[in-house]
């Protein structure tokens, strides 16, 4: 591309500064695939490797001494393509304090149908604008196919990343959308709700849907999203499979 664009009189510079960072490139993407094969292997001797790849892929980019924000990014990036590929095994059972959050809430059946559409919307949509447009036709064709992997890495990591009721905060984990600690102590009411967005300012952390458990909190808290995104509120609304248990569960904790 740069040589379609630079003058054909600055070409040979050009040249001389390709030379010069390939190597760089090749340094920088051998040391990733090495401290990433690193990583497996320990994921591979931790029960429950899929479980937190996102938080281990972060601390090698942060050990590395990468800037927070780049970890965010290439950690949210590396999940997404490791849980499309790596999360098809299957999940570990749940134990009694932890909890999914996509079997009942009609994600699945939204997964299947937009499954089936957007491979066909892609076909359709590329055909027309290959007419009209050959490089919008293969930019549009690109976003499509990376939707595929965000959609898969998604629905993987939902299978593997429960919410968990740890000794003094909740652990949320919502695909590779959401993943961040609430202390009890921050948690003021829990109630068996739908959030109502006309009515009360929340952060809707449902798989899909409006949620059915509401909880709000004392103070404003910071989330974290997927690349480092963070939002502060002081509600939030899930989307809990075994809500019953989760409240009861729940209530037991923050009332110690």
């Amino acid at each position: 591309m740069a040589f379609q664009v630079i003058p054909d009189d600055y070409h040979a510079t050009l040249n001389r500064i390709k030379m010069l960072v390939a190597p760089i490139e090749l340094g920088v993407i051998g040391f990733l695939i090495y401290k990433v094969i690193q990583l497996n292997k320990n994921l591979s001797q931790t029960k429950g490797g899929l479980r937190n790849f996102p938080e281990r892929m972060k601390a090698v980019l942060l050990d590395m001494k990468a800037k927070p924000v780049l970890a965010n990014i290439a950690s949210s990036e590396c999940s997404l393509f490791y849980y499309t590929f790596a999360g098809w095994a299957k999940p570990q059972a749940l134990a009694s304090n932890e909890f999914s959050y996509y079997l009942e809430s009609g994600y699945k059946s939204v997964f299947v149908l937009v499954l089936f559409l957007l491979p066909v919307e892609t076909f359709v949509l590329h055909y027309w604008l290959m007419i009209i447009s050959p490089t919008l036709a293969w930019i549009l064709t690109g976003i499509s196919i990376y939707s595929l992997f965000f959609i898969f890495g998604d629905r993987n990591a939902m299978r593997h990343r429960p919410i968990v009721l740890d000794q003094d905060s909740l652990s949320i984990n919502i695909g590779i959308r959401w993943s961040f600690e609430l202390p009890y102590h921050l948690i003021d009411k829990i109630e068996l709700r739908e959030g109502d967005a006309h009515s009360e300012k929340f952060v809707n952390l449902s798989s899909f849907g409006h949620g059915n458990v509401v909880i709000s909190l004392r103070e404003k808290l910071h989330v974290q999203g997927i690349y480092g995104i963070k939002k502060s509120t002081d509600k939030l609304v899930l989307s809990i499979d075994s809500e019953d248990k989760f409240f009861a569960s729940l209530s037991k904790r923050i009332t110690a």
